[in-house]
């Protein structure tokens, strides 16, 4: 995992994948975390729902766009791939102390999340 992106950074970078499509149009630069390809938001032409923006490489719905404040590139996407689609287990920090994070840990926590308000 690239020193500085963080267990949090990865929860918040998720979380501008879905319901997405004005942030995306938005967006100079995109990526999806599941192919690792990058484009404009011109080339993407599917939104789940209206609103939330497919990857017109590998039609998943795993883009998020730079104006979500997050840097479109290689590593940031590596990781979220990492985590979320191949299960890998990292070391993260949370709060100054190292923890090895499961996959499992991320689905759940974003599940309980989407549906409550203090997200």
């Amino acid at each position: 995992m690239k020193h500085g992106y963080v267990f949090e950074d990865l929860l918040l970078a998720q979380k501008h994948s879905y319901s997405n499509r004005a942030e995306i149009l938005e967006s100079f630069v995109c990526g999806c975390f599941h192919c690792g390809r990058t484009f404009t938001h011109t080339e993407i032409t599917t939104y789940l729902y209206g609103d939330t923006a497919v990857c017109p490489e590998c039609n998943m719905d795993s883009v998020i766009g730079d104006a979500s404040g997050f840097p479109i590139e290689h590593d940031l996407l590596y990781n979220m791939r990492r985590y979320w689609f191949d299960g890998k287990p990292f070391l993260a920090d949370l709060g100054g102390e190292q923890h090895l994070i499961l996959p499992g840990a991320a689905a759940d926590y974003i599940k309980r999340a989407r549906y409550s308000s203090n997200w």
